[in-house]
């Protein structure tokens, strides 16, 4: 078994772009009844862009995509401007 396999649960490439893949694991956290996907985006040079996507729960086959980009940790800043949600959780 190749490290990639142990830590991805896939990895998405495409014959337009072979220098480019995206790395996907299904974290299971928060809401369980929502899908979601982590991983990175292979870009250039070994650099990859984060990204955690949570399936929209009104309808996700019609509601738009949201891709949201930041400067800093995103990580950082989902647990700096959702303390509610967070403090929701430990009731």
């Amino acid at each position: 078994m190749s490290f990639a396999s142990a830590q991805w649960n896939k990895i998405l490439t495409h014959d337009a772009f072979p220098e480019h893949k995206i790395k996907l694991k299904e974290p299971h956290l928060c809401d369980k009844t929502v899908q979601q996907y982590s991983g990175y985006l292979d870009v250039n040079n070994g650099k990859h862009l984060f990204f955690w996507f949570f399936e929209s729960r009104n309808n996700p086959k019609e509601d738009p995509v949201l891709i949201w980009l930041r400067k800093c940790s995103n990580l950082t800043y989902i647990h700096l401007h959702h303390i509610s949600y967070i403090i929701y959780l430990n009731l």
